[in-house]
């Protein structure tokens, strides 16, 4: 026997390793089809309401790593996201083909 929990609300604020705000965070989880969530504001705060038990929710930012929580997320959240690894150098190749057969 399972046990189905109710759906809750769930509200924070993310902020990155040094404890700045983060405004275009995003907060989401899917429901089997489709992404739900929201952006952070001016303020990094956010506000989900309705989350599934099943939830998975997703915080991500560009430039940092993505963090997951299940539904035993807190119904008040503060996180801190963590600098992605970055690459320090992007090579690019570019190959020209004729557009003749050799003869």
């Amino acid at each position: 026997m399972s046990i189905i929990l109710p759906p809750k609300k769930i509200s924070g604020i993310v902020t990155d390793e040094a404890g700045n705000l983060l405004e275009g965070a995003h907060v989401y989880y899917n429901n089997g089809s489709e992404n739900i969530g929201v952006t952070t504001n001016a303020d990094g705060e956010f506000f989900i309401k309705e989350v599934p038990s099943s939830a998975v929710v997703k915080f991500s930012y560009a430039g940092v790593e993505v963090k997951y929580f299940t539904y035993a997320v807190p119904s008040k959240v503060t996180l801190n996201l963590s600098e992605a690894n970055t690459l320090d150098t992007v090579s690019y190749t570019h190959l020209t083909l004729p557009t003749t057969p050799y003869v």
